[in-house]
């Protein structure tokens, strides 16, 4: 019958222990948690059954995994999906991963909800993804839909409102280089993409209507933009097609006409 002896039991701090034990000859040191030696009734060198070895080298086991994992979420707070797939990379079974989230839900580790409110909070104060973005960051991490549309809500219009207008406010600081209408639209693309909403960015673009017109020089634009074309468009026939080309880059079709002399232009075009 194998014989394993525990031949040594050292303190590391007053929740875990190195034990040294000798198996066939061959010795082995395992880190355990005191729990595991209370539940086992070992408190000093002894001889184990197989059982208890087993039983020592799964807690050895739980106890790297959880030091590991305590690494991790010491650095920032973490989601629960955010520690799972971090355990599962560290090739940690279903039984150890229940049992570490447990423990670090047990010792307020980890706390989904906590976690997404101050995650919307901090967003909400200082920074500038409107709620779409944060709603697409947060799923992303794992955190469940209902939790954050919970405290989604608080990202109402009149806050959206706010960091709308601050980034249009830096935005108005330079000189604009699209036409008056492309650049509205462009505007408006970039807000989205910052996951604003659309009736807050189009009221607030609206509003500023006018002090985005003062940042741009339409007229210079569209005379460099006539620059560039080719002489064969502002033949008399091509007229049409070159209004329409600079029409649809965003310059207006009144200012289109006062620029090119002697086109054939159909006033029904608006």
């Amino acid at each position: 019958m194998n014989k394993i002896d525990l031949i040594e039991i050292k303190a590391l701090t007053p929740n875990r222990y190195v034990v040294k034990v000798k198996n066939h000859s061959v010795e082995e040191k395992i880190t355990v948690l005191s729990e595991t030696l209370i539940d086992l009734g070992i408190f000093k060198p002894c001889t184990l059954s197989n059982d208890e070895y087993q039983v020592l080298k799964a807690s050895g086991v739980i106890d790297e995994l959880k030091n590991k994992a305590i690494h991790f979420v010491s650095f920032q707070a973490r989601l629960t999906s955010e520690v799972v797939a971090f355990l599962e990379k560290k090739d940690a079974s279903k039984k150890q991963i229940s049992q570490i989230i447990r423990d670090f839900k047990e010792a307020n580790l980890l706390d989904d909800d906590a976690y997404v409110k101050a995650y919307i909070d901090r967003v909400i104060r200082y920074e500038f993804d409107g709620p779409f973005k944060v709603r697409e960051k947060l799923l992303k991490k794992g955190a469940a839909q209902p939790l954050i549309e919970q405290y989604l809500v608080d990202f109402n219009d009149e806050v959206q409102r706010k960091k709308v207008s601050e980034l249009l406010t830096k935005e108005l600081q330079y000189k604009m280089k699209k036409p008056l209408n492309k650049m509205i639209q462009s505007l408006k693309q970039r807000f989205m993409t910052k996951g604003f909403v659309i009736h807050v960015i189009e009221s607030v673009l609206e509003e500023y209507k006018e002090d985005i017109r003062m940042q741009i020089d339409e007229e210079y634009l569209l005379n460099q933009e006539l620059k560039k074309m080719p002489i064969k468009m502002f033949d008399k026939n091509q007229s049409q097609k070159l209004i329409a080309k600079l029409m649809r880059q965003g310059f207006s079709y009144q200012l289109i006409k006062e620029k090119i002399k002697g086109g054939n232009f159909d006033e029904t075009i608006e």
